[in-house]
């Protein structure tokens, strides 16, 4: 239940573009998570800071993330556990064409 909370949470506050606060929510998950759940949740962690970091104009650190992000989160396109994953890496790619 709280898994499931917590990733909604995650997702309402990156839909409303809050990327940071979203990271932080989905950290709670990661960090009790291991193996493939771990990485599902590292990618979205990554993307959500490799958005925060666009958002602030530091797009080195950006592009950085969205690589890493990108790895992790494409074995899981379209969707997984009811996030639209593809979506995420599209949001991504607005960052690889600044």
């Amino acid at each position: 239940m709280e898994e499931q909370y917590l990733r909604e949470k995650g997702l309402r506050l990156y839909t409303a573009g809050d990327f940071f606060e979203a990271h932080e929510v989905w950290e709670e998950i990661w960090k009790q998570k291991a193996g493939a759940s771990a990485e599902f949740y590292k990618g979205l962690i990554q993307a959500a800071v490799a958005l925060a970091h666009s958002q602030n104009g530091n797009t080195k650190g950006a592009l950085k993330l969205t690589k890493r992000a990108e790895s992790r989160l494409l074995q899981y396109s379209p969707t997984h556990l009811g996030i639209n994953v593809q979506q995420i890496l599209d949001d991504l790619t607005m960052i690889d064409a600044v």
